[in-house]
């Protein structure tokens, strides 16, 4: 049987091939910072971005300077209704709180 190897981009040969984001529905593989996720890196990101914006750690420029750093980033594919709900949500308190 072959063993499991790591290549530099970080995908993992072996690790079960191509699925389907869970996040956006986009076609992607298993990386060495999504492994279990079954997200694709920018959703796998900008997860984590979501939870610091609702929790007030991250500002909205900071979110969305983020996203558009991601490689392979697209606003339409990557942020969803609830996304969208957020930083809406995040951006009315930035405004009663400055």
């Amino acid at each position: 049987m072959k063993e499991k190897t790591k290549r530099q981009d970080g995908f993992r040969r072996g690790a079960g091939g191509v699925f389907k984001c869970r996040g956006c529905g986009k076609q992607t593989r298993a990386t060495n910072e999504t492994l279990g996720f079954k997200t694709c890196p920018p959703c796998y990101e900008i997860g984590g971005m979501l939870n610091g914006l609702s929790d007030g750690n991250v500002t909205v420029a900071e979110f969305m300077a983020t996203c558009e750093s991601l490689k392979g980033f697209d606003a339409e594919l990557h942020l969803d209704s609830y996304a969208q709900h957020v930083i809406k949500e995040a951006l009315e308190w930035e405004r009663e709180n400055s």
